[in-house]
């Protein structure tokens, strides 16, 4: 066996376990956070929704957005 085949067959996969993890947290980070940036710079977006949402108490948008975040961190991290 070569070492190109042993890398690529026992090391490999067993490295892009951690990496996948944290790329993935993240990610789903950035699109959390998102509604910070939005703020702060005053840009129309969905973090812009959401925090005119919480000003106006409009609690379907607030848990709209708050399952689109989990459900997108669950999957990102399966």
């Amino acid at each position: 066996l070569s070492s190109q085949r042993i890398i690529r067959s026992h090391l490999l996969p067993n490295i892009l376990i951690p990496i996948i993890t944290v790329l993935a947290i993240e990610f789903g980070t950035l699109i959390a956070f998102a509604t910070v940036t939005e703020s702060i710079f005053a840009w129309p977006g969905v973090g812009k929704l959401v925090i005119d949402a919480i000003v106006n108490l409009d609690r379907p948008i607030v848990v709209a957005y708050l399952l689109f975040v989990v459900t997108l961190f669950l999957v990102l991290n399966l």
